[in-house]
Order: C-alpha cells, then sequence, then structure tokens
C-alpha cells in the first residue's frame, strides 16, 4: 500500500520513460507491474543477503532474479483521476491542478475567482448596490454531504467548489436541489452562474427601516450550472483570429488551412488582417469553414504569437 501510494501522488517519476498509470498495468506476463516490482525487490535484497553469506558470494550472479517487463502504456490514461489521488494522500495537488485542462475556459468566461466571490458577498453587507449582482464563477466540486431533513424529510445537499486558491460553501434545498443535484459529483468541474442576495428574515422590511438596520447578511444564489467542459460550445457565438499581414506567406497558408481542415465544427470564423504600417484592419467571415475550439487550435494559435478574440454570450 505503501509502494503504491507513492506511485499514485507522483513519488517514482523521476523514473524516465514509466508513467505513473503504468505502475498499475499488467504487464507480458500478466502481473500488476507494481506488485511484480515489489516481489522482484523483495527477492533481490533477499538474495543478495544469502549470497554474502555463502561460499560463492556475489559470483553466483546465475541466479540472481531477472527484473519484471514493463507494461505497454495505454495510448491515453485519465491524469485527472491521478490528481484526485494526488490531492487525496497528499493534501494538495503538486504536479498540477485538474483545472489546468480548462485553461481557455478559465481565461476567457471567468472574470471573479472564488476569493473574489467571497469578497463580494462580504461587501454587500454594507453595499446595497451589489444586492442582485450576478457573477459568473467556476471550480471543481468538493465535499459533497446528502442529507435529509429531520422536520420536513425532504432530501438536501451540501457541497464546496474549489479553484486554484480558494473554496465556497453552497446548500441546495427544494426546487434548487431538483434542478442542479445531477451536477453535484465529486471532481466536477462547474461553471456556475450566481446572484448576490441579501438573506430574507421573516416578512420584508419596509425602505424606512432598511436604512437604518445596518449591516445586511448576503449569500450567493445560484441561477444556473453548466458543465465546465462545455461553456465553449454553449456560450461561444463566433472566433476571430487576429492575423498581421507580416505572417502571411505560403507556408504559413498552407498551415492555417491544415489546421482548421483538422478541426472543423460548429462555431463561425472571422480572420482579422493587421496591417500595422499602415494602420489598416479588415476582418473577413469564413463561409467555407466552421470550427472547433479546441487544444490542438489554441495550441497553434499561441504557438505562433497570434491573438484570438471570441464573440460570446458572457458579459465579462
Amino acid at each position: 500500500k505503501t509502494m503504491e501510494s507513492l506511485a499514485y501522488s507522483g513519488g517514482f517519476d523521476s523514473f524516465e520513460g514509466i508513467r505513473r498509470d503504468q505502475f498499475f498495468l499488467p504487464n507480458s506476463k500478466g502481473e500488476v507491474f507494481i506488485e511484480a516490482l515489489c516481489r522482484y525487490g523483495s527477492k533481490l535484497q533477499n538474495d543478495t543477503m544469502n549470497n554474502g553469506n555463502s561460499l560463492f558470494g556475489d559470483d553466483d550472479a546465475g541466479f540472481k532474479p531477472t527484473p519484471p517487463d514493463i507494461p505497454v502504456p495505454a495510448p491515453e490514461y485519465n491524469k485527472l483521476e491521478f490528481l484526485k489521488k494526488e490531492k487525496e494522500l497528499v493534501g494538495m495537488y503538486l504536479s498540477s491542478h485538474p483545472l489546468d485542462i480548462y485553461k481557455f475556459e478559465m481565461n476567457n468566461f471567468v472574470a471573479t475567482t472564488l476569493a473574489d466571490a467571497q469578497q463580494l458577498v462580504a461587501d454587500a453587507a454594507t453595499d446595497s448596490s451589489l444586492h442582485k449582482k450576478e457573477i459568473y464563477i467556476a471550480g471543481l466540486v468538493s465535499s459533497v454531504s446528502k442529507k435529509v431533513s429531520q422536520k420536513s424529510g425532504k432530501p438536501w445537499i451540501s457541497f464546496s467548489i474549489e479553484d486554484f486558491n480558494s473554496s465556497l460553501n453552497f446548500s441546495l434545498f427544494g426546487r434548487d436541489y431538483e434542478t442542479f443535484m445531477q451536477f453535484i459529483e465529486n471532481g466536477q468541474a462547474l461553471f456556475i452562474k450566481c446572484a448576490i442576495m441579501p438573506r430574507i428574515y421573516g416578512k420584508p422590511q419596509d425602505e424606512e427601516s432598511k436604512e437604518n438596520s445596518g449591516p445586511v447578511e448576503c449569500d450567493l444564489k445560484i441561477r444556473k450550472i453548466t458543465l465546465l467542459a462545455n461553456t465553449k460550445e454553449e456560450f461561444i457565438k463566433s472566433f476571430t483570429i487576429n492575423l498581421p499581414v507580416t505572417k502571411v506567406d505560403k507556408a504559413f497558408r498552407s498551415e492555417l488551412v491544415k489546421m482548421l481542415k483538422a478541426n472543423k465544427g460548429k462555431k463561425a470564423l472571422s480572420i482579422k488582417a493587421l496591417d500595422y504600417q499602415n494602420q489598416i484592419a479588415v476582418e473577413f467571415f469564413s463561409r467555407k469553414y466552421k470550427i472547433d475550439i479546441n487544444t490542438d487550435l489554441i495550441d497553434f494559435i499561441e504557438h505562433h504569437n497570434l491573438e484570438y478574440t471570441l464573440e460570446s454570450q458572457i458579459a465579462m
């Protein structure tokens, strides 16, 4: 178990050529690699001690155990599962963060961190202009706890979401429980639309009493939940690549067309040609290509030091 924990949490990452998942795969003999390694290590240690006390000593090399075969790595493996294990065993993410794979979504759709959201809720206690303000936040679901009300017998749920530096707690009751329960799963990456709402105790206060009542406690009320992985599909209307004319040559054009063909999708594409010398910008709308905005496309744009803009349904 100790060796498994070390492998899961990255303790053997320094061994080049062996991924974490390979330790838990069967090798050519059908042995789980980490189990075969432990047996091999134990046998090698025992044989070394026995040989040291034998007549032949270390010269008896013909009887040394054979190292186990290294399993063939799978074409793909779920890095997220191993990051969850890393957090579970070490208490923090070490090698990377699960939200790193949503870099595009976090940069383009999430203007409010969870720490910022907490501060806005705190400020709303004394600043009524923040009441009913809508914000968009994102994070990973953690600490899910399903419960049943002793008073009504109805189910409800409490959970946390966490981003790179902070976390927020939520509870869902009644209609909200029915509407959003399907999204609440440990490790799920969520994009949440919230509103900052004053807590209501009893009947609403009249305007005069509101002015003299002092600070008003507020909460974040969930309005909508979307899987973070689906935000590009749901919220992007069109995508524009900003292209300096000095970069355009036959080789680049061929590479760009190849990339667009390889990433066909449903999003409208525009190319904005930028002539900095003459201070001219002309935008061309593509009728031939619609694209899928994915990691390959964004990597291509960043590799060529280009910039992009997108038309979104979300006000940042």
